[in-house]
């Protein structure tokens, strides 16, 4: 049968489920919203309760009770837009993680305890019986409901720590808000744009190459980016020392003990991250600036910076 049920993969949950005297989360046929938003609320209520006892000490405003409260009510509201009823259960499962953690790290990202706080399971279970109310066919198993909810659950976490980073790196290295602002900005726009080029070279290279490349394009994009968003004071607020700073401090922005790194970990799989010391850094913003100074001296404009 098509009909969404546990594959041999998911025997643990199931047997997790059954052992709370819980329903089949994912069922025959779809109830109603209401339904499903009141069995919901309950299940919603233990998990991340039971989650909130693990790290509710770091709180210092909120009591346990109303840490669990506000959580669950940021998931409820996800779950109860109406247009998730009719949508193939991919995209409502996407839409609604989506929706549930843009409210909840909005209100919570800068807490001690928002990293400490796992919400996998939770939005892998809640995913489950918010299909129990979708109308679409074929079912799908309870095991990629599962597995779809962690992942677009992991992967907002990972947007949120890794702008996180990226913003600590600028404040570290830039003193001017404005600047900061802008600098941060063209971080992201060009960052994306720089990975898709290194992961659609197939060229065959090596590990390191290939992450040369990526940051070669990164800092390039996005050092012109900032410099013609700063304008007539770039020459000022934009120095080769800072850039070099800023981008040294992204390949391992919570100091060198924590594991994160704003470099993606799909290009150092094999050789992990460069140190914060990469000599390549230091040698591309000094290109960058080098041209833009021979651009000058030849007379270009200096209001539009190119590479």
């Amino acid at each position: 049968s098509s009909e969404c049920r546990p594959s041999s993969n998911a025997t643990a949950m199931a047997h997790r489920l059954r052992s709370r005297n819980a329903r089949n989360v994912v069922v025959q046929q779809p109830r109603s919203a209401e339904q499903m938003l009141e069995t919901l609320h309950g299940i919603l209520y233990e998990d991340v309760g039971a989650g909130v006892r693990h790290v509710a000490a770091a709180e210092k405003t909120w009591s346990e009770s109303d840490m669990t409260k506000r959580i669950v009510r940021y998931i409820v509201k996800a779950a109860s837009a109406s247009d998730l009823l009719n949508l193939p259960w991919q995209e409502a499962v996407t839409k609604f993680v989506q929706s549930a953690m843009g409210s909840f790290s909005a209100s919570c990202q800068e807490k001690p305890w928002f990293y400490d706080l796992e919400l996998s399971d939770v939005f892998g279970r809640a995913s489950c019986e918010l299909l129990t109310s979708n109308k679409t066919r074929p079912r799908p198993d309870l095991d990629s409901v599962m597995e779809l909810a962690e992942m677009e659950y992991q992967s907002y976490l990972d947007q949120i720590l890794h702008n996180k980073a990226m913003w600590i790196s600028v404040e570290q290295s830039f003193v001017d808000a404005k600047v900061r602002q802008k600098v941060f900005t063209a971080l992201q726009k060009s960052y994306q744009v720089a990975l898709d080029m290194a992961i659609q070279d197939t060229r065959p290279m090596g590990e390191l190459p290939k992450l040369e490349g990526f940051m070669k394009k990164w800092i390039e994009d996005a050092l012109t980016r900032s410099w013609n968003a700063v304008n007539d004071e770039s020459e000022r607020l934009l120095t080769e020392r800072n850039s070099a700073s800023l981008f040294r401090k992204l390949m391992a922005p919570f100091g060198p003990d924590h594991p994160f790194s704003c470099v993606p970990g799909v290009l150092t799989q094999s050789i992990g991250r460069p140190p914060p010391n990469w000599a390549f850094i230091g040698q591309q913003v000094r290109s960058i600036f080098m041209s833009w100074q021979s651009q000058k001296s030849g007379g270009s404009s200096k209001k539009r910076r190119k590479t």
